[in-house]
C-alpha cells in the first residue's frame, strides 16, 4: 500500500512537469534565440549598461580593448570572501581598490561580484577561521545531479556566519561608500 502511495505521488508528479499535453515545460524557451537571428552590428542605442566579465582573471584587466569602446561602462570582476578577509576581522580590499583606480583612470567602471561558493572541490571560498566548529564548518559541499562532489557553498543559513558575512559586507560598505 506504502509503495503504491508513493508510485502516484511519483506519477502526479511527472504529469505537472511533462504536462498534461506531453510538452516538458522546460523546453518553452529552445527557440528564444531565433528571433535574434538577423540582427545586425552595431547594435541600437539603448540605455543598457555593459560590463566585460572577468570571474576571477583581473590580471586580463590591463590594457583590455573595453577600455577603448565607449559603450562598455566597465567590468565585472570576482573576488572570493576568503580573499577579502584573510583573517577574521582582517580585511584587504587592496585588489578590488587596485581595480577600480585602474578603471576609473580610463573612465570606466567596476561591477563587483562577492562569491562565497566554489565550482570547483579543489578551491574553498570562505576563510580558515569559517572552517571551525563555531561556524559548524562555515561551509557545505555541493553535489551534481549524479552524487559527485563538485564544490563549496558558504552556510549562510548559520546565524553566526551570517553575522560574519555581514560585518564583511560593512567594511566593504565603509570602505568604498564612506
Amino acid at each position: 500500500m506504502q509503495s503504491h502511495k508513493a508510485f502516484l505521488i511519483f506519477l502526479f508528479g511527472m504529469m505537472i512537469i511533462l504536462n498534461v499535453s506531453g510538452q516538458n515545460k522546460a523546453n518553452r524557451y529552445n527557440d528564444a534565440y531565433k528571433q535574434y537571428l538577423n540582427a545586425t552590428c552595431p547594435l541600437e542605442e539603448d540605455s543598457i549598461k555593459h560590463f566585460v566579465y572577468f570571474a576571477k582573471d583581473r590580471a586580463l584587466l590591463k590594457n583590455h580593448q573595453l577600455l577603448n569602446i565607449e559603450r562598455i561602462e566597465g567590468a565585472q570582476i570576482m573576488y572570493s570572501w576568503r580573499q577579502l578577509e584573510s583573517q577574521r576581522g582582517t580585511y584587504d580590499f587592496s585588489e578590488i581598490r587596485e581595480d577600480y583606480e585602474y578603471l576609473l583612470s580610463h573612465g570606466k567602471k567596476l561591477f563587483i561580484q562577492f562569491q562565497d561558493l566554489s565550482f570547483t572541490t579543489s578551491y574553498i571560498p570562505v576563510p580558515d577561521y569559517l572552517m571551525s566548529e563555531e561556524f559548524d564548518g562555515g561551509c557545505s559541499k555541493t553535489f551534481t545531479d549524479d552524487g559527485v562532489h563538485e564544490g563549496w557553498v558558504a552556510k549562510k543559513w548559520n546565524p553566526a556566519v551570517q553575522e560574519r558575512f555581514a560585518l564583511l559586507m560593512l567594511e566593504l560598505g565603509k570602505e568604498f561608500d564612506g
